[in-house]
């Protein structure tokens, strides 16, 4: 009972510390004229105040789910605006760390880990603002796992997550009809999963379509490949592997209808700040040259610990469902980014940059649960505990990098 009591106390000091650097920080961004918080709070936000002027504030941010929640505060709780902004992003702050939370306890369990409430309130806390590794005197811009400057790429995490390691567990159910859910008991009837997936897929367009437009086509593909596959063995489970394949689709479907409905307004009906442009097919990293003379060194910056895990555990990263998910998402992300791009001025926006620090997030969290698995096989072996300690060195570089952000 102490310790359960122990638990609860790091798990909400941690959540009140956290929701306080947020707090904070969203606060000091909202004065400065180019931040994300400026633009969202007082240009965006406004055009949603009256049913006149509702649909122009769509048009401009048809991923409105940040808006709304501080419409909330804004109009129903009467806080000011300044505040209604800072505490919509702290929502979804404390939803992404409680998620964690939640996924890492049920990692403990399911793995059998000595991997407490402690350690797993401050596993949370820090995957909740690990950052880049800086290093001010090379030529490389990194990416963010964690961009807390932007309040709807913050909004879309904790349902990425529920996505992500959803889509995993029906998969492996797919698979094997015994497979007992590692996050979600999805032995127990696989049907109502189909649909808390679709109602979560839109939920995460609704917050930030960008995590949707590499996680679709990552599952796609993976799915589409495990099917040809099945085909060319001839062993008979291509034909009900199909109709995995297209229930999945149908959980797509109504997120796809609305992200297109959101580039047909952003593209076609002059949505958005600053209007025109379309969508381009760039050179090779064209537009991200724009930023670093060193794109392998600004992927490095970004997420050492993930890449430093899929070195030192390959097996896990190109087998397990999640590794190789994660890959994908991170190819498609890394994809995107080095081809797709807006004509006019908003070239040197680099928005397809967005997709990529959705799936960098993604290998994040499995590289950190891989981690903790590995620490239990790996308990007798010196050698593999010494490339644990430069994981566990690697991941507290990321978490330091956020101290200037706070």
């Amino acid at each position: 009972m102490k310790k359960a009591k122990t638990d609860a106390f790091l798990l909400a000091f941690l959540l009140l510390l956290l929701l306080h650097l947020n707090y904070a920080y969203v606060i000091k961004e909202l004065p400065d004229i180019y931040s994300d918080y400026n633009g969202h709070a007082f240009v965006f936000l406004p055009k949603f105040f009256s049913r006149t002027t509702f649909w122009d504030g769509w048009k401009m941010v048809p991923y409105c789910m940040w808006h709304l929640v501080a419409l909330f505060f804004y109009k129903i709780l009467l806080f000011p605006l300044e505040t209604s902004a800072a505490c919509a992003s702290c929502v979804f702050v404390a939803f992404s760390y409680l998620i964690f939370y939640w996924l890492l306890q049920k990692l403990s369990l399911k793995e059998n880990l000595e991997n407490g409430g402690i350690r797993s309130a401050l596993l949370s806390f820090c995957l909740c603002i690990v950052q880049p590794i800086s290093i001010p005197f090379w030529d490389a811009t990194a990416y963010s796992v964690n961009p807390l400057y932007s309040p709807t790429q913050m909004c879309v995490r904790g349902f990425s997550l529920l996505c992500f390691f959803l889509v995993c567990d029906l998969w492996g159910i797919q698979k094997d009809p015994n497979y007992q859910g590692r996050f979600f008991p999805v032995e127990r009837g696989i049907k109502k999963y189909y649909a808390a997936l679709a109602v979560l897929l839109f939920l995460s367009a609704m917050a930030k379509p960008t995590f949707a437009e590499v996680f679709i086509p990552a599952v796609a593909f993976s799915m589409l490949f495990t099917w040809i596959r099945k085909i060319l063995r001839k062993d008979g489970t291509a034909k009900p592997y199909f109709q995995h394949c297209l229930y999945t689709l149908c959980c797509a479907i109504p997120t796809l209808a609305y992200i297109f409905s959101q580039f047909a307004v952003y593209f076609l009906l002059g949505g958005s700040h600053g209007g025109g442009g379309s969508l381009i097919i760039t050179g090779f990293l064209e537009v991200w040259n724009f930023f670093s003379q060193n794109v392998a060194l600004s992927l490095l910056l970004s997420c050492a610990f993930p890449l430093f895990m899929l070195l030192l555990d390959p097996p896990y990263f190109l087998q397990s469902d999640e590794g190789k998910l994660s890959l994908v998402c991170l190819l498609i992300g890394f994809l995107e980014a080095a081809f797709l791009g807006e004509s006019g001025p908003k070239l040197l926006h680099f928005n397809f940059a967005w997709p990529l620090m959705s799936a960098m997030f993604l290998f994040f969290t499995v590289g950190t649960m891989r981690l903790l698995t590995l620490e239990k096989l790996s308990r007798d072996r010196l050698g593999k505990r010494a490339l644990l300690g430069i994981s566990w060195l690697l991941f507290c570089l990321h978490a330091l990098g956020s101290l200037p952000l706070s």
